[in-house]
């Protein structure tokens, strides 16, 4: 995200990189019928120069208002926060409404990556650690539900099989070992894909990590809190528009049971090369589909679900 810049509602994409992107549209969780709706969708259409439409998606764009202070804090929640806040730590909050937390504690989600008194995701963790809060106080949230991929999540979220604890969150910050919104999980830390070819993203976020020739992982399995098959039917509307299956894009499962088909040998015989007895998901980007799996995404390594 760059907070520097602002889209309206229709216009330019800002290149960025390897990629167009689009910030600062003014979103809500309410639709035009007043109806109230965290997974609000977005309809993409690239033209060229002379206004001839050259591809039309769609893409969910997920926004909430459910931060629930006042669980905790009660029916004034943030003036009870201030009052607390200035009772711990000798400040006079109270007097300087209204108060902006990232005006002193550092939030790179908002272009501030100084960290001041204590950056503010580290200050809201540890302090929140042992005061009985739960994730979805105030991540999004009891009804919106925001981690939503179907492989990945449970009804609370399973935010911390990825994350840690909201302890562990904050003492890895406290101890320089990650950046609020700058360093996030790895999809090999957890344990789950751990030696498959092109999951460790190292160094980089998930969503700004790449594999198979420079394609973006988010191309083919989604955003990371709604990977496909995401429980959202708009999460999978690309993947549907694709290949008429909510599964990744590019997988087996498209037409059998496993996501790895029925082995590579039958994949040559029957998918493969330049005109095959039958397309594959494959065949959404590729003209020809090599046999040869270790040039395919993952090395052909990926669990089975």
């Amino acid at each position: 995200m760059d907070p520097a810049t602002h889209n309206s509602l229709s216009g330019q994409m800002v290149v960025k990189n390897n990629h167009f992107e689009v910030d600062g549209i003014p979103l809500t969780p309410v639709d035009d019928a007043g109806t109230w709706d965290p997974f609000q969708v977005a309809e993409i259409t690239i033209k060229n120069s002379t206004g001839t439409i050259l591809a039309k998606t769609r893409t969910t764009v997920p926004t909430s208002d459910e931060i629930n202070c006042s669980r905790c804090h009660g029916s004034n929640a943030f003036s009870d926060i201030l009052q607390k806040h200035d009772s711990m730590h000798q400040t006079s909050l109270v007097t300087q409404t209204p108060v902006l937390c990232a005006s002193c504690h550092g939030s790179p989600a908002l272009g501030n990556t100084a960290p001041g008194i204590k950056y503010l995701s580290q200050a809201i963790h540890g302090s929140h650690a042992s005061r009985g809060a739960v994730c979805y106080d105030c991540h999004p949230g009891t009804q919106t539900a925001c981690s939503r991929s179907l492989a990945h999540t449970t009804t609370d979220g399973n935010c911390t099989t990825c994350h840690g604890q909201m302890s562990e969150v904050a003492g890895s910050i406290s101890s320089n070992q990650r950046i609020p919104w700058v360093n996030e999980p790895k999809c090999s830390a957890a344990g789950c894909h751990t030696g498959i070819s092109g999951v460790d993203t190292g160094a980089n976020l998930y969503r700004n990590s790449a594999g198979h020739g420079g394609l973006s992982c988010l191309s083919c399995h989604s955003s990371p809190h709604a990977m496909i098959p995401s429980r959202e039917a708009s999460d999978n509307y690309q993947a549907l528009q694709y290949q008429n299956k909510a599964v990744t894009i590019g997988s087996c499962a498209v037409c059998h049971t496993s996501s790895r088909g029925e082995g590579s040998s039958e994949f040559g015989e029957k998918h493969g090369g330049s005109n095959p007895e039958q397309t594959t998901a494959c065949n959404i980007c590729h003209t020809a589909v090599s046999s040869n799996t270790g040039a395919w995404p993952h090395a052909y390594q990926w669990k089975s679900r």
